[in-house]
């Protein structure tokens, strides 16, 4: 399984606003900057959280993102699916519409479907706010160097 850049993209957006969370409306122009993500590619990201009452935003000169829910209420689950879709590792699993042939005596359609609910029990499992501690303690360790000095 290969997460698209737009699902390790969104899900950097997503820890950031995290880490904000409580804070003033975050401009995309600060996110870009932080996370080295284009703005571009960020105006393609949002309508996926925005369509599933992630995020919100207000306009102006004050204005930019901010969750909706505290990061302790969203699982990456919750981030991943509105851009990738269900977490079923393999098409005969559930994406595709036709349903596969060999249904019926596939001896791997097991091990794919166990394989799927161990990932996407995993993801959503793991909040939001535990990436975000994650962040915030190496953000705290990279301003602790940048304050030392060397004679």
């Amino acid at each position: 399984m290969r997460m698209t850049t737009k699902v390790r993209y969104g899900l950097r957006f997503m820890i950031y606003l995290g880490f904000r969370y409580n804070s003033k409306p975050v401009q995309l122009r600060e996110v870009a900057e932080q996370e080295k993500i284009s703005v571009k590619y960020l105006e393609q990201i949002i309508p996926y959280f925005r369509a599933v009452g992630l995020i919100s935003s207000k306009r102006g000169t004050k204005g930019g993102y901010s969750l909706t829910t505290a990061p302790e209420k969203i699982s990456l689950k919750d981030i991943i699916e509105p851009i990738e879709g269900d977490l079923k590792l393999v098409d005969c699993n559930g994406r595709d519409k036709n349903g596969c042939r060999l249904k019926a005596t596939c001896a791997a359609r097991h091990l794919w479907e166990e394989a799927g609910e161990l990932v996407s029990n995993y993801f959503a499992s793991t909040m939001l706010a535990d990436l975000v501690k994650i962040y915030r303690d190496k953000k705290n360790r990279q301003t602790d160097w940048g304050l030392m000095f060397y004679i």
